[in-house]
């Protein structure tokens, strides 16, 4: 869903397809992505209560303490969708969306596909993974370079797929001919880090759809994901709720 808004602020026409609640809360995000202009055709509300994540903030940093994804993985891909997707240059998915088993589905549509591992990634969903698509994602905060240049190298020349990862205030990594491209973090302080990521994700995948060298599409993106850290929330429309299940 950041990846959507983002994409619209950003000049390029985008579409959310997915699952949301009928309570409260499936409201308030259906009404944002309207307001922001990304299309709704395909969207779904479930019966049950929408999606949600609790997180607090530790030094402007956000940590996700516990989460109810059943309603947004309750997606199921229809031929319609299919259809839909026809007319798109890119998909973008992650790992928290469980959409795996439709990769191949999307594949066979010729556009380009994105995929955001996040940090929930092992050896046997990237595996199961890469083959079906065109760029992937890695949240690797903390790792030294040594162990970064491994793992781009050996997925690289497994599968082929473009590789970025993002590690943190370290930056990001991908790789260019065999060489290592390292474009370090803008030195700020964040507000909010909440969808910095996505940020990232967004601007990188728009540069290179635009045919940008990959160099030049880290560093518009670290610029956006840097500005996206400066104002709470990932993408505005603060909501204040006086009491929230299961948060004590």
């Amino acid at each position: 869903m950041n990846f959507s808004v983002f994409a619209q602020r950003l000049g390029v026409e985008a579409s959310y397809i997915g699952a949301l609640g009928k309570d409260e809360n499936g409201k308030i995000l259906s009404q944002a992505l309207q307001n922001e202009g990304v299309n709704l055709q395909r969207i779904r509300f479930n019966e049950k209560e929408n999606a949600y994540t609790f997180v607090r903030h530790e030094k402007n940093d956000r940590v996700f303490i516990k989460s109810d994804p059943s309603t947004s993985q309750s997606l199921k891909i229809e031929k319609e969708d299919l259809d839909f997707l026809n007319d798109y240059d890119l998909i973008h998915s992650s790992i928290y969306s469980k959409i795996e088993i439709y990769l191949s589905d999307l594949n066979n549509l010729g556009c380009k596909i994105s995929y955001d591992f996040s940090n929930k990634f092992s050896p046997q969903i990237i595996d199961e993974v890469l083959p079906w698509v065109d760029y992937a994602f890695f949240s690797w905060s903390g790792r030294e370079e040594k162990d970064i240049i491994k793992f781009l190298r050996k997925w690289t020349s497994l599968h082929g797929t473009e590789l970025v990862i993002t590690n943190g205030s370290n930056g990001s990594y991908a790789l260019v001919n065999g060489d290592l491209i390292h474009v370090p973090a803008e030195k700020i302080k964040p507000l909010d880090t909440m969808g910095g990521g996505d940020a990232y994700i967004s601007n990188y995948l728009i540069c290179r759809l635009q045919e940008k060298q990959i160099e030049t599409s880290m560093k518009e993106a670290t610029k956006f994901a840097a500005e996206s850290c400066l104002h709470k929330g990932s993408f505005g429309y603060k909501h204040v709720y006086q009491k929230i299940p299961g948060l004590k």
